[in-house]
């Protein structure tokens, strides 16, 4: 298992490209000096609006290996961890198909549909509490020992809920089952107590339930704006061979739980089945769950392949697992054509880091109208000086959102950052390269290869004006172009 998994570390470990570490290791910096937060710290809009995060125990991790190791420490850890769960799930996949070529089929599945979840978020550690925890006890593990099982997840219980609070119901969930379809009253008994018990963990962990609270409540304001909660489905958008390949994959999962409840599974394996049944409805219901489709298949794998032969269905699956793979390395390939994943930081032209140095450099302070992709990059950098309009948590309020639909409007720009300015005092602006248009109440202090910094003329302007220009004059940072 040493060589596999030295092979995942490899192909986890890449630039950064997704927006999240950013804003998450600004909230744990924050954590770390006043307490978990209760108001948006981070909005330029509004600071006073209640707010609170359901991950603060990942946030003060990532808070603690930005400031030791920077944010290579961080890429490193995050490998390490997705190393260490894909090992595992390929480990549980081989256990439960029984045969070589089905366990590798199964993981390329679970390759190709975790393709877009590879990056710096806190489900590198969700899907460690998944492979270690939540499939085993799916699989009815702890029949083996009751009692030891049971301590172990209600401290599971609590520290998923400190890591990542809204994860940790799939904990519930499967705990549900046993509760539900147990055999006998003893297990019946012995879901509801444990259950019970890791509800109370949970309501323990820090942070955990006003975060929760927090996110139900704003749920349909902010879903709108987050791809990755869309249905499974909309995988057929994109338009490409990857993406047809992504949306079909959960409906075999929903395919094989539906025929392992046909072909009438053993009692003792209900509960087994409901957690399958719950896994491949989440694998469908949501893209960023859609990886849960082969654990979904793994876990009623003993029933298909009674019925269809696991000798032969591992035949079959030998063509089609070298597709799937070369599908996966197709689409993987080309981003990293000129780029070294294993030395490169941040992706290429992903982020504005030049622009942004030169800001710290010349000590910008004030409220940012900026991409959205961009703003936990400025807050890891630029905060508690700087707030955004809008980051990758996309909790702003309706009044937010609506000048962020006037923007997307390209006639629009230049009113919406107006009104940014008179509803907020918002007077500074970090946007992609010529995206903004001249105007009469705005500098364009710098241009950038990536951005465009822009200053509401006045009082504040002339002073980030003289700082900037001497910055630039000593040669502390260059961005290539001008204003």
């Amino acid at each position: 298992m040493g060589g596999l998994w030295l092979f995942f570390f490899g192909w986890c470990l890449r630039p950064i490209w997704g927006i999240d570490i950013f804003f998450h290791v600004a909230i744990g910096r924050y954590a770390f000096e006043s307490g978990i937060p209760s108001t948006d710290i981070l909005s330029a809009a509004h600071p006073d609006a209640a707010w609170a995060p359901f991950q603060i125990g990942y946030e003060l991790l990532v808070a603690w290996i930005d400031e030791v190791a920077g944010l290579d420490g961080l890429r490193v850890v995050h490998a390490a961890l997705f190393a260490t769960g894909f090992t595992w799930a390929v480990r549980f996949f081989r256990r439960k198909t029984g045969t070589p070529w089905l366990a590798a089929f199964m993981t390329l599945i679970f390759l190709v549909l975790f393709e877009e979840r590879i990056r710096l978020r806190p489900h590198a550690f969700n899907l460690l509490f998944e492979v270690f925890v939540l499939l085993p006890l799916a699989s009815g593990a702890w029949r083996k020992s009751p009692s030891r099982w049971g301590i172990a997840l209600v401290g599971v219980a609590a520290v998923w809920a400190f890591i990542h609070a809204m994860a940790v119901f799939w904990l519930i969930a499967v705990l549900g089952t046993v509760l539900v379809f147990g055999v006998g009253l003893e297990e019946r008994r012995w879901g509801a107590l444990v259950l019970g018990l890791s509800v109370l963990a949970i309501i323990a962990a820090p942070g955990a339930v006003d975060g929760i609270s927090h996110v139900l409540s704003i749920q349909g304001d902010w879903a709108p704006y987050v791809p990755e909660l869309a249905p499974s489905w909309s995988w057929f958008s994109v338009g490409t061979a990857f993406g047809v390949v992504s949306g079909l994959l959960p409906w075999l999962a929903v395919t094989a739980v539906l025929a392992a409840i046909v072909w009438r599974p053993e009692r003792h394996r209900w509960p087994t089945i409901a957690a399958a049944a719950g896994l491949a409805f989440g694998g469908v219901w949501m893209v960023r769950l859609s990886y849960y489709a082969p654990f979904a298949i793994a876990l009623v794998a003993p029933e298909v392949g009674r019925v269809l032969g696991a000798r032969r269905l591992s035949h079959s699956m030998r063509a089609l697992t070298v597709a799937m793979a070369v599908l996966l390395l197709a689409h993987v390939a080309p981003r990293y054509e000129g780029v070294n994943p294993w030395t490169e930081t941040l992706y290429p032209d992903s982020f504005p880091d030049l622009e942004v140095d030169a800001m710290v450099d010349a000590g910008f302070t004030g409220g940012i109208f900026n991409e959205t992709e961009w703003g936990g990059y400025l807050l890891y950098r630029l905060h508690p000086n700087c707030a955004v309009l809008t980051d990758g948590r996309v909790t702003f309020q309706q009044d937010v959102g609506e000048l962020l639909r006037l923007d997307d409007r390209p006639e629009y720009r230049a009113e919406a950052l107006e009104q940014a300015w008179k509803r907020y005092g918002v007077d500074l602006a970090v946007r992609r390269k010529g995206k903004v248009p001249e105007q009469p109440g705005w500098e364009l202090l710098l241009r950038g290869p990536v951005a465009d910094i822009w200053s509401r003329r006045g009082e504040a302007n002339e002073a980030r004006r003289s700082a900037l220009g001497e910055v630039l004059r000593s040669g502390q940072r260059a961005p290539s172009g001008g204003p």
